[in-house]
């Protein structure tokens, strides 16, 4: 459990020494143009995954991160989140003390590609797709698992352009990636809707 928390970490420690590199490197932006967010939403699971757990959502957090040189006619995109919850599954018989504890501790990363549209100055409409992998810590009645799976992602939204470095905006994506957990295999995915925060180069 330790060591799944160090990387994560590791992941956005070494992701903000990217940041902080690329914004003043004006070689690289020369060359290369795109968008890194922080991104903070919500996650309406799937219909088996909800039913299976009793959890209709979850709160999601991350990085979004795509670049492109000038004349590439898609950007390459990275999306990864974490995510988090606790709740009760209830059992067959309704007595109160027979409900069962879990925690989820899960990590999300997609890698496609995505289109982003220049109909507008300041707007900036985009749809991607891609890989979506889920890695996923459960820890139910105390016995605890960690189960890896990948699947696809789609997903369509537009950026405001603030100002000529700073942009706001708003993502749908949908998620697909079939996971087991012990005797349960569900769709770990689903919709989510996320506001996205940071800076175009």
């Amino acid at each position: 459990m330790l060591n799944y928390h160090n990387k994560r970490k590791s992941f956005y420690v070494f992701s903000m020494i990217i940041i902080l590199y690329v914004y003043p490197s004006q070689g690289f932006c020369d060359q290369y143009q795109g968008n890194c967010f922080i991104i903070i939403g919500n996650l309406i699971t799937s219909k088996t995954f909800s039913e299976t757990f009793e959890i209709e959502s979850l709160p999601e957090v991350g990085i979004s991160f795509d670049v492109k040189k000038e004349n590439w006619p898609v950007s390459i995109s990275v999306d990864t989140s974490y995510l988090y919850t606790k709740t009760e599954i209830p059992s067959s018989n309704d007595t109160p003390d027979s409900a069962t504890q879990a925690m989820f501790i899960r990590s999300d990363l997609g890698i496609g590609l995505k289109k982003i549209f220049d109909p507008f100055t300041s707007i900036k409409p985009f749809v991607s797709g891609g890989l979506y992998m889920v890695r996923m810590y459960s820890k139910i009645s105390g016995k605890s698992e960690i189960s890896t799976a990948a699947g696809y992602f789609i997903s369509a939204g537009t950026y405001y352009k603030v100002s000529e470095h700073v942009s706001i905006g708003l993502q749908w994506k949908r998620s697909r990636v079939d996971l087991t957990i012990g005797d349960h295999a569900f769709d770990s995915g689903g919709s989510h809707l996320t506001i996205l925060g940071g800076f175009s180069y």
